[in-house]
């Protein structure tokens, strides 16, 4: 056999060694992946959307059975509020109904609250969450002012219908909402839903809420002359 022919028939025993070796490989793993050149393979397992060790700090301040933990708000002319089929609702009152949070171990800083709730009926806000900011509090308004405006009361003294978080949003009835509250130093943040509401950087401003809303501190869940319903409430520390 002439050198030119061994150096062939290697070569031919090496090209049929290579594809016996892929399709081995093939056969072990399963479907060959195909990767567009110059694309990043992608990972055995997509992380997950909230870090576990978040999820697993959220604490669930509803039992879904009872108010435990709540009071009535002593707002004048609310009304009662029930729990019944794992829901918590508030029904229209006179003006301001609603559940105070009835502990001393919130935190005030650096935590974040949700607050998962609809409208059942009415024309006003289903949704006022009053909640800690270091030492002292504010509001984040959801369907004010007839049914729409988003904001936060207050913020160097004007309420949610005259700073800069105001802002309008189509609520609808019967349809749930999660609202997202996050409490820093210098920053105060909100969503709904995945859409961020306000993004407020509180250094040198004052915050506070606004007059006749005392009574949902130091965590409070208000309606006024509407109907709403809760069915969770959690808060978790950063």
């Amino acid at each position: 056999m002439s050198s030119r022919t061994l150096r062939l028939s290697t070569f031919a025993v090496a090209a049929l060694l290579a594809v016996a070796s892929g399709c081995s490989h093939q056969n072990r793993h399963g479907k060959q992946q195909h990767v567009k050149k110059g694309a990043t393979k992608p990972a055995a397992t997509q992380p997950a959307s909230q870090p576990a060790a978040a999820a697993a700090n959220d604490r669930e301040m509803f039992d879904g059975k009872t108010l435990k933990g709540w009071k009535k708000s002593a707002f004048a002319g609310g009304g009662e509020p029930e729990v019944k089929d794992g829901l918590i609702t508030i029904p229209s009152g006179e003006a301001l109904s609603g559940i105070t949070y009835d502990g001393d171990d919130l935190p005030t800083m650096n935590y974040e609250l949700t607050v998962v709730a609809k409208k059942v009926e009415g024309s006003d806000f289903f949704c006022g969450i009053t909640f800690p900011v270091n030492k002292t509090h504010a509001s984040m308004i959801c369907g004010g002012w007839g049914g729409g405006l988003v904001g936060i009361s207050s913020i160097d003294d004007n309420d949610a219908s005259e700073n800069s978080t105001s802002q309008f949003k189509k609520f609808e009835v019967d349809k749930w909402y999660t609202m997202r509250i996050r409490v820093t130093p210098d920053r105060l943040q909100t969503w709904i839903d995945d859409e961020q509401m306000a993004d407020v950087d509180t250094k040198g401003k004052k915050i506070d809420i606004r007059a006749g809303i005392e009574d949902a501190c130091p965590l409070g869940i208000s309606t006024f002359r509407t109907t709403g319903a809760v069915k969770s409430i959690k808060i978790r520390k950063l």
